[in-house]
C-alpha cells in the first residue's frame, strides 16, 4: 500500500520473500497495534523519508506504547515531526538530521539483577549506569520489586539493591501491558518466592522469540511451581518445591533464558539445567560473564544445551 516491490518466493503471507528496492510513496496505512509495537516503530522510523509522509491510523487498543514513545523521542531527536491524536500518528515528510544522540543503558536487562536481588536476600547489587532519570518506562522496575521487597538507592550514576523484609508482597497484582519483557523474570520471582498474584495484560506476549505466557507456565509447571494461565492472565499460587533438582527449556529466547538462569541464586535450589540457551547474546552479550560476579557458587548450573 506504500509502494514496495515485495514478492513472496513459496508461499503467500509466508517467508522467504523477495524485496526489491525503490523509493516509497507513502500516504496512510490501517495497522493493528495489539500484537507488537515493533510494527508501528518500523513504520515510524521510515515515515520521514516517504514523499507523502505518513499516516498510521490503530485500529484497536496500542500494547507497549511506551516502547513506541522510546522511537519517537530519538526520532525527534534527529528532526522529524510526530504526531499523535485520535489513535492515529501523523509523520510529515522531511529529512533527518545528523546529530549525537543519547544512549541511555537498558533498563530491560536490569529485570535480572532485580530478581538476583530478590533471590539472595542479603548483600548488594551495584547496577552502573542507571539512575533513574532515563525516559525508558521499563524504569517500572523500581515500583514493581520494591513491593516484593528489594530497594533502589538511587546515586549519581549507579543503583544500589538491597533486600528488605518489610515487603507488601500479598497478593501482587500488575498489569504489563505496557512492559511485556519484564514478564518472565516478574514471573519467575513470583514463582520461586512463593508469592501469590496475578501478571495482567500479556495477551500479546505470546507474538515474541517465542510465545513466551504459554512457555513459562509450562517450563514452571513442570518443574513444580504451582502457576497457571487463564487468557491474557499469569497467576502463581503460594507451594513448596520439593525437587530441588529443575531443568528448564528456553526455547533459546533471551528473556526466557536470563530469568531462569538466575534461579541459581535461589538457596533452595540445588541445581538448574537449561536446554536451548543460545539467545542472550541478542539483548546482553556480557551476561554469563556479568552472572559470574555474584559472589555465590555459580556452577549450580547443570548442563547448558
Amino acid at each position: 500500500s506504500l509502494g514496495a516491490n515485495i514478492k513472496y518466493i513459496e508461499r503467500e503471507g509466508f517467508l522467504p520473500l523477495q524485496i526489491i528496492g525503490k523509493e516509497l510513496k507513502g500516504g496512510s496505512v490501517t495497522i493493528s497495534a495489539a500484537i507488537s509495537s515493533q510494527f508501528i516503530s518500523s513504520l515510524l522510523m521510515i515515515a520521514p523519508l516517504l514523499k507523502e509522509g505518513l499516516i498510521i491510523k490503530m485500529k484497536d487498543n496500542i500494547v507497549s506504547k511506551p516502547y513506541i514513545d522510546l522511537s519517537i523521542k530519538m526520532m525527534q531527536h534527529f528532526g522529524a515531526n510526530v504526531k499523535f491524536y485520535n489513535n492515529t500518528y501523523i509523520v510529515e515528510h522531511s529529512d533527518y538530521i545528523i546529530s549525537q544522540p543519547n544512549i541511555e543503558f537498558d533498563w530491560t536487562c536490569a529485570a535480572s539483577w532485580y530478581q538476583t536481588m530478590l533471590m539472595l536476600k542479603n548483600g548488594n547489587i551495584n547496577i552502573n549506569k542507571l539512575n533513574g532519570k532515563e525516559i525508558q518506562e521499563d524504569k517500572v522496575l523500581i515500583k514493581l520489586y520494591d513491593s516484593l521487597g528489594v530497594i533502589t538507592d538511587i546515586k549519581k550514576d549507579n543503583l544500589l539493591l538491597r533486600f528488605s523484609k518489610k515487603s507488601n508482597n500479598n497478593d501482587f497484582n500488575f498489569n504489563l501491558n505496557n512492559y511485556p519483557d519484564l514478564f518472565p523474570s516478574l514471573a519467575v520471582s513470583l514463582a520461586s518466592k512463593n508469592i501469590s498474584g496475578k501478571i495482567t495484560g500479556l495477551s500479546h506476549l505470546n507474538y515474541k522469540e517465542s510465545e513466551r505466557l504459554n512457555n513459562v507456565v509450562e517450563q514452571l509447571s513442570k518443574n513444580g511451581f504451582n502457576v497457571k494461565k487463564e487468557k491474557d492472565t499469569f497467576i502463581c499460587y503460594s507451594s513448596s518445591l520439593s525437587d530441588k533438582i529443575l531443568s528448564f527449556n528456553c526455547y533459546n529466547d533471551h528473556r526466557l533464558i536470563m530469568a531462569f538462569a538466575c534461579l541459581i541464586f535461589d538457596e533452595d535450589i540445588h541445581e538448574i539445567n537449561l536446554y536451548n540457551y543460545k539467545g542472550v547474546e541478542k539483548s546482553y552479550p556480557n551476561f554469563w560473564n556479568e552472572l559470574k560476579k555474584i559472589n555465590v557458587i555459580t556452577s549450580k548450573i547443570g548442563n547448558l544445551k
